[in-house]
């Protein structure tokens, strides 16, 4: 009985995680979000005091691959989970990041942003 509510209570979880990170768009998913990004960990987590040669453009591939205000607010969802979910990241880097780069975002990148004000 023990093992049965135990399974009930994980397929449980697994159903709210996979409908709480579904893609609003076909053409944009949180994995390509945060590796567009990846090129960024060591500015992001003050490693470095310059973005890596890679970030920059993905700052504006990420900008192009977000046109729609759904795809605009998930990207921002998914840039944001991944800054909470790793504490090396500095909150102070991540949202300085676009103006290092020279790019403007539509939402500010950060661990508190609400992405659903983006217009």
């Amino acid at each position: 009985m023990m093992k049965m509510r135990l399974m009930l209570c994980v397929m449980a979880v697994f159903t709210v995680v996979q409908f709480t990170f579904q893609p609003t768009s076909a053409v944009l998913t949180c994995p390509q979000v945060v590796q567009t990004l990846a090129p960024c960990i060591t500015f992001i987590t003050g490693s470095a005091p310059n973005p890596a040669a890679g970030c920059c453009p993905g700052i504006t591939n990420l900008r192009n691959m977000a046109t729609t205000t759904p795809d605009k607010r998930f990207a921002c969802n998914c840039v944001k989970n991944a800054a909470a979910s790793n504490p090396n990241i500095k909150d102070e880097q991540v949202t300085a990041l676009p103006g290092k780069c020279g790019v403007k975002l539509p939402y500010t990148i950060s661990k508190t942003f609400d992405c659903n004000s983006i217009p």
